[in-house]
């Protein structure tokens, strides 16, 4: 902060919470949908008592993911610019962090080292709130993290460090920040060749993973 003005990646608007939590408890109602929805049969539909059933568990499993765990602590480490480790300030291991809405561009991906700087340069050693929703594919948990009460997921994506995170035909939360980056060549899209990660690894593999060792705990 400077003069009590925010700078570098905090310059970007504070997220209005409403819109983010909206499009997640979407997202995971579409999840608990595809888990718990029963097969359905070409001949016989499911009884109104199954039927009714298979409703009460789908809205307590909506429930319980819909509420986010607050975690307050000091990041000790910072992966790639969408991936990080908290230290929680009441004890505990540190807790590898996934920054949920948004895709940074791979480690070994041109413009992954300086998304993962401009990230380090907002977060790394300061004491953040991290609003913990679940778990991605790697057991890491999904999370937006606030520093100062500004939101640094869709700040990434603001400054053009990251893309809003696509799934299927939807483009996600910060699909609004994203265009304001690309429309002023912010970041990674100061590049005409710039691509998604996803496309990259597409077409060059997966990164080689860094040293178990390099890992906090």
């Amino acid at each position: 902060m400077k003069d009590g003005r925010p700078t570098g990646l905090l310059r970007a608007h504070r997220l209005v919470d409403a819109d983010v939590a909206a499009y997640a408890f979407r997202s995971r109602c579409q999840k608990a949908l595809a888990m718990l929805a029963p097969a359905r049969s070409p001949r016989r539909r499911a009884p109104g008592t199954a039927r009714r059933l298979v409703a009460v568990l789908l809205l307590g499993a909506v429930a319980a993911m819909a509420q986010p765990t607050e975690v307050r602590g000091v990041v000790s480490h910072v992966t790639d610019g969408d991936s990080l480790w908290l230290k929680p300030a009441d004890g505990g291991p540190a807790l590898e962090l996934r920054l949920e809405g948004i895709d940074a561009p791979e480690i070994c991906q041109p413009g992954g080292p300086e998304s993962r700087d401009a990230l380090a340069r907002e977060v790394l050693n300061r004491t953040v709130t991290a609003r913990i929703g679940g778990r991605d594919n790697h057991g890491r948990s999904l999370a937006t993290v606030l520093r100062d009460g500004v939101n640094i997921n869709r700040a990434q994506v603001m400054e053009g460090q990251a893309w809003s995170y696509r799934y299927k035909h939807d483009r996600g939360p910060y699909v609004g920040p994203e265009r304001v980056a690309i429309a002023l060549h912010r970041g990674l899209h100061a590049s005409a060749d710039a691509i998604l990660p996803r496309e990259f690894r597409q077409a060059h593999g997966p990164c080689q993973p860094a040293p178990a060792s390099a890992a906090p705990r």
